[in-house]
């Protein structure tokens, strides 16, 4: 006769390990895994260069991956930890980043967060032609959202956050 504790333990415990490993793949899946930061030659006198960058310090979240757009097209997925070099036109400069809204961002945030999430963030600022600029993406958690944020800062504080980020692939603006 089987012993029907055994059973429910054995199921309980079942239960737990795929709920740990789909966890654990979820948080490490979306990782960058280019090279550590480093400084990329400076802009020549006909554009500017826009790190935009998203630092390694949210505290959930981690494994959501949003894009980047400039005022023309999708330029890349942001991920935690990442950065992106962007060359750009002096003048008026635009980025909006906004959740990535595909089925394993559904299933690892479930369907009321997503009819729930406010709008993408939106920086805009004039670019002066052989300048850098450093754009930080940072989603701030709330109950059941996480709100996009891009804010311009200074170099001393984008250099000081760009230490800890990895370049995404295939991304160079050389």
């Amino acid at each position: 006769m089987k012993d029907p504790f055994s059973e429910i333990l054995l199921k309980r415990l079942l239960a737990v390990a795929m709920l740990s490993a789909t966890l654990l793949a979820g948080c490490t899946f979306n990782a960058p895994d280019g090279p550590p930061f480093r400084a990329h030659p400076g802009p020549s006198d006909q554009e500017a260069l826009v790190y935009v960058y998203r630092p390694p310090t949210e505290k959930w979240g981690h494994d959501r991956t949003y894009y980047l757009f400039d005022e023309k097209e999708k330029l890349t997925d942001l991920l935690h930890g990442s950065y992106c070099p962007v060359l750009v036109e002096p003048g008026k400069t635009m980025f909006l980043a906004d959740v990535n809204r595909d089925f394993r961002t559904w299933i690892a945030g479930g369907a009321v967060e997503l009819a729930a999430a406010p709008e993408g963030a939106v920086v805009e600022f004039d670019a002066d032609p052989g300048k850098t600029y450093f754009v930080r993406f940072h989603p701030i958690a709330h109950a059941f959202t996480f709100e996009p944020t891009m804010t311009l800062v200074s170099e001393s504080e984008g250099l000081y956050e760009l230490r800890r980020c990895k370049l995404l692939s295939g991304e160079n603006p050389e």
